[in-house]
Parts: C-alpha cells; structure tokens; sequence
C-alpha cells in the first residue's frame, strides 16, 4: 500500500459566528448600487494619494448617504448600464435569476405577494394610532406595536442596553396585533373585500415583473456596449480600474442609453 503525506491545517484567524459574519468576508457587491459605492471608494483612494481613505470610509454612514443621493440622482440610462456592469463584474448570469432575485440586486422594491400582509399593513396602522390613543389618554407613555416599529425600537434598545424585558414588551405588543388582525380577518372582512385586496396583489405583482422584465431587457440591450468598454479598457475589472466617460460611448441607435444633458 502506498503511504500518503500528510496534510497540515492552519486555523484561520478569521472567527465567523453567523451567516452574516461570513457574508462580511466577501467582497463582492450584493447589489448594483453597492458595487457604484466601491468604485466611488476606488476613486476616491486614487485621488488622495498617500492618505487611507478606506480607513476613514469604513462606518462613515454619511458618505454612505451622500453617495446613496448620487446614485439616485443618475438618469436612468446611466443606472441601467451600471446594473449591466455589475452583472459583467460579478459574472452573474441574469437570466437564470427569478423576479425576486434580480429584484434585490437592482434594489426594486418587492411587492407583498399575500392579501393578508397588505391587509395586516393597513390594519397595522390604525391598531397603533388606537394603541397610542389610549396610552395618551391614560397617561402612559406610548410604546408602539407595529412591525416597523418593532425593528426601530429594537435597534435602540440595543444600542442604549436596554433591558430585556422592554424588549419583551415590545415582542408581546406586536404579537397581540397579529392575533387582533387575525380575527379581525376571519370575522369582518367579507369575501368582497378580500377579492378587492387580492386584485391590488395581483396588480402589484404585474407591475413588478414588468420593470423586472423593462430591466432585464435594458440590461441584454447594453451587452454589446460592455463588451465594447472591456475590449478598450483592456481590463476584466473595468470597473474598479477607471471612471467610464459614459458620453464616450453614448449610441444614439441604443435606447437603453440616452443620457439627456442637465
């Protein structure tokens, strides 16, 4: 029989505890809008030569919010051939993506696909407005109860140490508004109703798959163009290398591309 080496392990210095920790260690973009902000980073670490700007970025939440506003503030044309650059950056094939899954790549809001969530929503918010009331009218301090404010105040608690037991209040406080919603749902909303809820989904949903599908489309459309960018950039991270003159390579035979003048 013949021997085999042995193999050595090194443990690694890197301690991951959750599935968010580990994403962490990745550092390819998750969303279009996220691999802008890195090339914004890359930019800006090439323009101040001699400093770490990557060091003075990291948990700056207000570059973070000044670049959000630039990304925003791109005419479509411009966002749809970054969409299409992040696609040929991360060598994520597209087409083989549901709705849902390019929808959170390209930040596309997702719409409810229940009639009972868009009904809790609703139900949601005057159940507080009645919440509040009373505690005002009680004298006690208002403490809220829907999901959205479930989220907020758990991330203050968190940060101000707050105790366990406030956070419990808060647990228990949204969970009477689902048994409230609950049967408010089984005993008072009519079938009329729902059917009318239900077609509001339904609408939603339509609308969704469309700007997907107006996305997709605008994507396949600029393949052409990003090849183009690569074959002269010469470069697999075109990206991360330079800024790109999106007037440069402006084709007025492509409707994906107009950029307007402002």
């Amino acid at each position: 029989m013949r021997s085999s080496p042995g193999l050595f392990a090194q443990v690694s210095k890197f301690a991951v505890h959750s599935k968010k920790s580990f994403e962490r260690l990745d550092r390819t973009p998750q969303t279009a809008f996220t691999y802008y902000y890195q090339l914004q980073v890359q930019a800006l670490s090439k323009c101040n030569a001699g400093e770490e700007p990557k060091n003075l970025i990291r948990g700056n939440n207000s570059f973070k919010q000044f670049v959000r506003r630039n990304w925003h503030s791109l005419s479509i044309s411009k966002r749809r051939l970054y969409h299409a650059l992040y696609f040929r950056y991360t060598r994520i094939d597209y087409a083989t993506l549901n709705y849902e899954q390019v929808a959170k790549r390209l930040e596309i809001p997702i719409p409810l696909n229940s009639e009972y969530l868009l009904f809790r929503n609703g139900f949601r918010e005057s159940f507080e407005r009645k919440r509040d009331a009373a505690k005002v009218s009680s004298g006690r301090k208002s403490m809220g109860a829907g999901s959205s404010r479930v989220i907020k105040l758990l991330h203050i608690s968190h940060n101000v140490g707050a105790s366990e037991g406030q956070e419990q209040i808060i647990t228990k406080n949204f969970q009477e508004m689902c048994r409230e919603c609950k049967r408010v749902w089984k005993s008072q909303v009519t079938d009329a109703q729902k059917d009318e809820i239900r077609e509001k989904v339904r609408n939603a949903r339509e609308t969704f798959e469309s700007q997907v599908e107006d996305e997709l489309n605008a994507i396949q459309g600029l393949e052409p163009l990003i090849d183009r960018i690569i074959a002269e950039t010469g470069t697999a991270h075109f990206g991360m290398e330079r800024s790109i003159n999106f007037r440069h390579y402006k084709n007025k035979r492509n409707p994906n591309l107009v950029i307007k003048k402002k």
